[in-house]
């Protein structure tokens, strides 16, 4: 079998973090069941959830939008081409034209 896992450093990272949270709002969420506190588990749903969510997309819809973007497919960008012109008043303003 040959797996090709090509995650980067902070894909890594991100996902940890993920795994982190989650485990950390699932127990917060059944101990606070158990305390027979439910008004609680909204709060510590919002409280750790969204920022869960988003590690999540940065770990697995970050890399997906990533593989799907070729480089080879970008549009061509012409750089504007900055000059110094002096006008009649003897101040300098920069200039700029775009390339053709």
């Amino acid at each position: 079998m040959n797996f090709n896992i090509d995650f980067k450093w902070y894909q890594w990272l991100f996902g940890v973090i993920s795994l982190i949270l989650a485990s950390f709002l699932t127990h917060e969420v059944f101990a606070t069941l158990a305390e027979s506190q439910p008004g609680t588990v909204k709060v510590l749903s919002l409280l750790i959830g969204i920022p869960l969510i988003i590690f999540l997309y940065l770990t697995f819809g970050l890399r997906s939008a990533l593989k799907n973007t070729s480089l080879t497919n970008l549009p061509k960008f012409k750089a504007p081409v900055c000059f110094f012109n002096k006008s009649a008043h003897g101040r300098f303003y920069i200039m700029y034209q775009m390339r053709s």
